[in-house]
């Protein structure tokens, strides 16, 4: 009976298995891969004949001696066993080392354009490079979601989506032309073009599409469906409501304009219209004779607010602005009777048209007789009495034209001319449509209405509050408007 034979551990079949590699690759002349098959096979043979008690070359003489009594099918049964677990661990490690060398991190070059780029000439695009590095056992979402986080942290798209871009890769002498990437099979494509280089290096060129009908296309068919997509458009629509519903916060609004702000919100109240339905507009005048209906939109408020100030002024109270309306030709329609009292500045507007209606002057040229006699043949004898009677007639006098004076003054009101009506500066500034770079110019010096301007004069203005040549102008031109004409 053999000897009994301690197993054979995997660490002791690997150290065996480099050994003999090492010594297959000096001895012979053959490769890397040749030398290490052959060597594997050798070890094999050499164990599994340890396994069984075959004689080697130095034993020889002995086992001649005593020869081994063992049964052929035992024989042959212990060598096939002993070789298909060898085989099998040699397997197993061949298994772990294509494992390790398959799995291996890519570096991936990214040129990554925007949409504005298209507008130019190839040569003068101007993109923008960055790289990551993953794994080549990385899924094709995985891959993807990552080159969306470069794209989002350079173009700061407003919507990321894959769809928006136009991927394609690129391998050194691999594959020196453009391919496409935009499903799993082209990445699975990209990962085995990768595996065939020793160090996996590819460069990835990212375009933005435009906003085309494609593109949008695209989206479409990409939007999910049923109770998903109503829910998402459902709060678009409401975000965009809101935006657009959005009220003006107190702090953009002028100070100047918030009187205004008020009067305009009392009329609202005041003349909200009760018919309902039957008339079309929210706010409406309703005369008092007929019953009809004015309509008081936006604009009409807007316009007409100031003159209802103006009846305010000369009313008194509140309510005689909100009650009479102002002398407008948009209030035609309303009897005398309920119009308000007529303004000064409404009247010297009034005088000013009729004045520059007036007849033109009549100007008379007086030709001398002498003159006239050059032209005219000579006298019959018949004509010496008309001669007579026209030399007896006497010759009109001329009219000469009297210029308009103007009397040098250095105040603010001509010489010529008397102050008008009393008015607050924002509401003088604004009839006359002065900038408000002239209002805060007089605002800031102390000027607080047109009681003042009598007694100021020009060179102060230029000097102290520093106004400009076309503010100068504008101020003459509505102290002109403003000011009453002496004599009217």
């Amino acid at each position: 009976m053999p000897p009994h034979r301690a197993p054979i551990s995997a660490e002791f079949i690997d150290s065996d298995l480099d050994e003999s590699q090492h010594e297959a690759s000096v001895n012979s002349g053959l490769s890397s891969e040749e030398s290490v098959s052959q060597a594997r096979h050798t070890d094999c043979d050499t164990l599994f004949d340890q396994i069984i008690g075959t004689p080697t070359t130095k034993g020889k003489s002995k086992a001649k001696s005593k020869p081994r009594k063992l049964h052929g099918g035992a024989t042959q049964t212990a060598k096939a066993n002993a070789t298909s677990k060898v085989r099998d661990v040699i397997d197993l490690n061949d298994e772990e080392n294509a494992t390790k060398k398959a799995l291996a991190l890519v570096t991936y070059n990214l040129a990554i354009f925007s949409a504005s780029e298209h507008t130019k000439e190839l040569k003068k695009w101007n993109g923008k490079n960055t790289f990551m590095k993953l794994d080549n056992n990385k899924p094709f979402d995985t891959w993807k979601a990552q080159l969306l986080v470069r794209i989002n942290k350079i173009l700061l798209p407003e919507k990321l989506d894959f769809n928006h871009y136009e991927v394609n890769f690129m391998i050194a002498r691999i594959s020196t032309a453009l391919m496409a990437i935009s499903c799993e099979e082209e990445y699975e494509d990209m990962l085995e073009r990768l595996g065939k280089t020793k160090n996996p290096v590819c460069t990835i060129l990212v375009q933005e599409l435009r906003q085309t009908s494609s593109l949008k296309k695209r989206e479409k068919e990409n939007e999910p469906e049923g109770d998903e997509a109503d829910h998402t458009r459902d709060d678009e629509h409401k975000s965009k409501k809101q935006r657009k519903s959005k009220p003006p916060k107190n702090s953009d609004i002028s100070t100047a304009n918030i009187p205004h702000n008020e009067n305009i919100k009392s009329l609202h109240e005041r003349w909200m219209c009760h018919k309902k339905p039957g008339c079309l507009s929210d706010h409406c005048f309703v005369n008092p004779n007929d019953g009809s209906h004015l309509f008081l939109d936006m604009h009409i408020l807007m316009f007409g607010e100031p003159l209802w100030c103006a009846n305010a002024e000369l009313k008194g109270p509140t309510i005689a602005m909100l009650d009479t309306q102002p002398n407008h030709h948009l209030f035609n329609a309303i009897s005398n009777n309920q119009l308000g009292q007529l303004s000064l500045l409404l009247e010297h507007h009034q005088r000013g048209n009729s004045t520059g209606s007036a007849t033109a002057p009549v100007i008379n040229f007086n030709i001398p007789a002498e003159f006239i006699q050059i032209f005219r043949p000579p006298a019959a004898p018949t004509a010496t009495p008309l001669a007579t009677a026209a030399a007896a007639a006497p010759a009109t006098p001329i009219q000469p034209l009297t210029p308009p004076v103007f009397l040098p003054s250095g105040t603010l009101i001509p010489a010529d001319r008397v102050p008008g009506p009393a008015l607050s500066l924002d509401d003088f500034c604004k009839t006359y449509l002065l900038t408000d770079g002239v209002r805060m110019k007089l605002y800031n010096n102390g000027y607080s209405g047109s009681h003042t301007f009598q007694y100021a004069e020009w060179k102060d203005l230029k000097l102290d509050a520093g106004l400009k040549a076309g503010e100068i102008v504008q101020l003459k031109h509505a102290i002109s408007l403003w000011s009453i004409l002496c004599g009217l």
